[in-house]
């Protein structure tokens, strides 16, 4: 390949790079203390008052497409961009780059202003990547406050240093962390969002997470408390991500003993009765309506703790609601378990020694109502 050819194709790669690389929009954010919608109006044809975006891009003959009236002003690297009372979007397109279009958070509100900062591409610039994932596929995802993607796992690129990351799904409680990108490495970031309606006694916390409706199947062959395997079908319910910590027993019950605190925070030494008027009280408080897990939400849960975001199951054993029985194969729906008994189900491996056996989610096994244990604690419920 001769010297002039050489140049031409490095030239067009060149050129092809440069129109495929995309703006990157760094932030959007609704200014309340900017009033130039109003001092600076323009009007739609039903005469109401426009939202006005000021779109910070350091490039001349950008073209804006969406809701808009007139032609975008362009002074000192911002463009004015008036839009009408409820756009949804915008849409950039200049010489350079490949086009950019932003959805907004919600509908622009008439008289508004709105601040938008874009950037020119980073690819240049030395990168790493974070792996964000999180217990809840379907979520907004926002990276230093512009939306980036709206599905979990999602892989982001970016420039060296801390970046914040918030989370934003239907059904769950915004999750906001802050992380450091190192340049040249991935790193793994687990979000697991707490579903709407957790807890919050006093600034206690207790974090839950949402189970959809459901059918799987219940139990194994490995040991004959643990047969028949068998369908069966669960109603959506929301389950704690963790056993109810001691600092929340000692809010409600008032006491605070220290029999009562278990290795990791949770509350141990407590019988079946005490548990229920444990739950007693909070539902009286909170005007909610928790319960202990069946033991079919407690295997259900244990198996696909992962994908729901449980953070701790099976370190410590739990009382279920159930009186222990062997199982029926025609158990169907939302089983709970004979109605007397002479004692309680209780699941998790931690009653003996760490084996893989008792770490199993099918594992069984039972408890006098009125004995405690310093190995069994329990964890809440809410049907949905």
């Amino acid at each position: 390949m001769n010297m002039k050819r050489l140049l031409f194709v490095i030239v067009v790669i060149m050129c092809v790079s440069s129109v495929n690389a995309q703006l990157e929009l760094k932030s959007f954010k609704h200014d309340a203390a900017d009033i130039d919608a109003v001092q600076y109006p323009k009007e739609d044809s039903n005469h109401n008052i426009c939202a006005l975006v000021k779109v910070g891009l350091a490039e001349p003959g950008a073209i804006f497409e969406g809701d808009i009236i007139g032609t975008p002003d362009y002074k000192d690297g911002e463009y004015w961009v008036y839009l009408i009372e409820g756009a949804t979007w915008l849409n950039i397109k200049t010489k350079n780059y490949a086009p950019l279009r932003y959805d907004f958070p919600e509908p622009l509100n008439s008289k508004n202003t709105y601040i938008m900062l874009v950037i020119k591409p980073i690819s240049e610039l030395p990168t790493g990547q974070i792996n964000i994932r999180s217990n809840v596929k379907k979520v907004d995802i926002y990276i230093d406050d512009v939306k980036h993607s709206n599905i979990t796992p999602y892989v982001f690129k970016g420039t060296e240093g801390q970046h914040k990351i918030v989370l934003k799904a239907s059904g769950y409680m915004d999750a906001e962390r802050l992380v450091e990108v190192v340049l040249g490495k991935t790193t793994t970031l687990i979000i697991n969002m707490d579903a709407a309606g957790s807890l919050n006694v006093n600034g206690i916390t207790y974090g839950t997470t949402n189970a959809e409706a459901c059918s799987f199947e219940m139990g194994s062959n490995r040991f004959y408390y643990e047969t028949p395997i068998h369908t069966v079908s669960l109603r959506p319910f929301t389950i704690g991500k963790r056993p109810v910590p001691v600092a929340l027993w000692n809010e409600i019950m008032g006491t605070n003993h220290e029999r009562n605190n278990g290795p990791n925070g949770e509350v141990v030494n407590i019988t079946f009765d005490e548990c229920q008027d444990f739950i007693s009280l909070l539902n009286q408080g909170q005007n909610r309506h928790f319960r202990l897990p069946t033991e079919a939400e407690w295997e259900y849960a244990a198996t696909h703790a992962s994908e729901l975001g449980i953070e701790e199951i099976g370190s410590i054993m739990e009382w279920c609601s159930d009186w222990f029985a062997h199982y029926k194969t025609n158990e169907g729906s939302n089983p709970t378990g004979p109605e007397k008994g002479f004692v309680k189900v209780v699941r998790g491996g931690s009653l003996y020694e760490k084996n893989s056996w008792y770490d199993a989610p099918t594992y069984r096994w039972h408890q006098i109502p009125d004995v405690p244990s310093g190995r069994i604690s329990f964890r809440l419920v809410e049907d949905r």
